[in-house]
């Protein structure tokens, strides 16, 4: 993976079981993805898009924490 793109890598570390949990200052919000959020981030394609959609209602977690894309 050393040519990898960062996207790439992302997808395969959180497949690989990666867990990733940080605090967006800028945000305020706490942000967390685990292998669960994989299928939807291949949908939407990177990982602005996946926060784009979370911010604004379009990806929910179902009672499992499970992200999905809501149409």
């Amino acid at each position: 993976m050393e040519h990898a793109s960062e996207y790439t890598f992302l997808l395969e570390s959180l497949r690989q079981g990666w867990i990733y949990d940080w605090y967006d200052d800028e945000l305020r919000k706490d942000r967390y993805l685990d292998e669960e959020a994989v299928p939807v981030l291949e949908q939407v394609g990177n990982l602005e898009n996946y926060w784009k959609l979370y911010d604004e209602g379009k990806i929910k977690l179902d009672s499992k924490g499970i992200p999905t894309l809501v149409k």
